[in-house]
């Protein structure tokens, strides 16, 4: 008889997503391995959204902890997301986060912007698409401190296209 895990690859991630967001809940844990837990957990996170068996849970675990510690793990996860050419799973992952991240959105529209704009033109109408919604998205859920960068950036945005 094989081992539970092995055959189902996604409940042994699942722990760990559930593992590494009991502990980020928690605050006094949050400070003592918190971080440490970041460090060790999302990378494997970011690669397990690639695979089509684990983006939704793995999604689902990013946006909870996301949730919870957003200035702490945005940094770790827009890099891999932006990274050009973007993929739908990309530009849905993108606007999956943004939702949850917006008290810190306002500091990454440099980072998420300009590879959001840059499939709007993409021969693949479902990235771009995509792209047009996760825009609006953003549009809407930063707050009024962020407008400012919004605007810089979609004008930066319009002038290199």
């Amino acid at each position: 008889m094989a081992d539970g895990l092995r055959d189902r690859p996604w409940q042994g991630l699942a722990a760990h997503v559930m593992f590494l967001a009991s502990h980020i809940c928690c605050e006094s844990s949050y400070t003592s391995v918190g971080l440490q837990a970041i460090d060790e957990i999302v990378p494997t996170l970011l690669h397990a959204l690639e695979d089509d068996k684990t983006s939704d849970t793995t999604l689902d675990g990013l946006t909870k902890i996301l949730s919870v510690r957003t200035s702490a793990v945005l940094p770790h996860i827009l890099p891999k997301l932006v990274h050009l050419p973007l993929y739908a799973f990309h530009v849905h992952s993108l606007g999956a986060l943004a939702k949850v991240a917006s008290p810190c959105l306002n500091f990454h529209l440099g980072t998420m912007l300009p590879a959001l704009l840059s499939t709007m033109g993409d021969e693949d109408k479902e990235v771009q698409a995509s792209s047009k919604e996760v825009t609006e998205i953003m549009v809407l859920v930063i707050d009024e401190k962020g407008v400012e960068s919004l605007i810089s950036e979609l004008v930066k945005g319009v002038n290199d296209s």
